[in-house]
C-alpha cells in the first residue's frame, strides 16, 4: 500500500483513518498505479464464490478508475459499476417498416427513448470519499443488519437446531426399533382408520339402497312385459282365429258349390247314373 499518497492531503488522510478504522487495504498494483486505478479489498467476504472453481469465499474489491467511474471487482458475473444513475433523453430518426419487415426510408418524426447513464466523478479525491461512504453503507451496516433482517442465523443458533433435530431423530429411530411409535402418530393412524371405515360402511350402505332399488325397477319391469306379452298374445289370438276359421268356412263353402254344380252337369245325362265319356282322335264317345 502507497501511504504516501494519502498523506500529502488532509482529504486523503481523512480517506486513510476511514481505511484504517474499516480495515480495508489497498491492493493497487504498480500498472494500476501508472494508470490512475486505485483498488481496494474489504474485510467483508462476498456471499457467494464467483465461479465453481474457486474454493472458499474471496473478500470484496472495489476499485476507482481516472475515467471517473467506480467499480466492484469481483462480486458479480463481471465488473459492475457503482457510480449514481441518472436518466437521459435519445432522439432516433424513424423509419418505414417495408413488407419484409427491413428499414426503408427515414420519416420527418424521430423516436425517443431514454437511457441510464453513470454520473461519472473526474477528480480522484471526490471518487475514494464516495466509495468509502458507497461501501461503509452497502456493506458494513447492510450486510451487518441480514442477521436482524432474517436473512442470516447466527452460527451457535444453526447448531443448536442441528443438535435438537437429530436428537428428534434418534429418539424416532430407538421407538421404531422396539416397536413403538409417538403417541399423536397412533392417535392419527386410528383417527385415519376410523374415518375410511366410516367411509367405506357409508359406500357399502350407499350401493345396498341402489341394488335394492334397481332390483325393484327389474321386477316391475319384468311384470309389465309379461303383462304386454299376454295381451299381445291374447289379441293375436283372437284376431287372426276367427279370420282363419272364416276363410276355412268359405272354401269348404266353394268346394260345396263347385261338387254341386258338377252332379247337376251329370244328371242332364241321359245314361245317367251309368254313363261314360271317352274321347278318341278328338272325337267324343259315350260307353253304355
Amino acid at each position: 500500500m502507497n501511504r504516501k499518497r494519502y498523506t500529502n492531503d488532509p482529504r486523503y488522510s481523512a480517506v486513510l483513518d476511514n481505511m484504517d478504522l474499516l480495515g480495508i487495504m489497498d491492493i493497487t498494483t504498480t500498472r494500476q498505479d501508472k494508470n490512475g486505478t486505485i483498488v481496494w479489498k474489504l474485510p467483508i467476504k462476498m456471499e457467494w464464490p464467483r465461479d465453481k472453481n474457486d474454493k472458499g469465499y474471496k473478500c470484496i474489491e472495489v476499485a476507482s478508475f481516472a475515467s471517473g467511474y467506480i467499480r466492484n471487482q469481483n462480486s458479480g458475473y463481471s465488473n459492475y459499476q457503482l457510480n449514481k444513475r441518472y436518466f437521459e433523453d435519445e432522439y432516433y430518426p424513424e423509419r418505414e417498416i417495408t413488407d419484409d419487415y427491413t428499414y426503408g426510408k427515414k420519416t420527418s418524426k424521430y423516436v425517443k427513448f431514454q437511457t441510464k447513464r453513470c454520473v461519472l466523478i473526474p477528480i480522484e479525491i471526490d471518487r475514494l470519499e464516495y466509495l468509502i461512504s458507497y461501501c461503509l453503507k452497502n456493506y458494513y451496516i447492510k450486510h451487518a443488519n441480514f442477521v436482524a433482517d432474517g436473512k442470516y442465523i447466527p452460527k451457535w443458533k444453526l447448531e443448536s437446531s442441528i443438535t435438537a433435530y437429530e436428537h428428534k431423530l434418534a429418539v424416532q429411530k430407538d421407538a421404531y426399533t422396539k416397536g413403538i411409535v409417538p403417541k399423536w402418530k397412533y392417535d392419527e393412524a386410528m383417527d385415519l382408520g376410523r374415518t375410511n371405515a366410516e367411509a367405506e360402511t357409508l359406500n357399502n350402505e350407499f350401493y345396498l339402497d341402489n341394488a335394492y332399488e334397481r332390483i325393484r325397477d327389474l321386477e316391475e319391469k319384468l311384470d309389465e312385459a309379461c303383462n304386454n306379452m299376454e295381451q299381445r298374445a291374447d289379441d293375436f289370438e283372437n284376431k287372426y282365429s276367427d279370420k282363419y276359421k272364416t276363410d276355412k268356412l268359405i272354401e269348404l263353402r266353394k268346394e260345396i258349390r263347385d261338387l254341386e254344380e258338377k252332379l247337376k252337369k251329370a244328371e242332364k245325362n241321359e245314361f245317367y247314373p251309368y254313363s261314360m265319356e271317352i274321347r278318341v282322335n278328338g272325337q267324343k264317345y259315350k260307353v253304355v
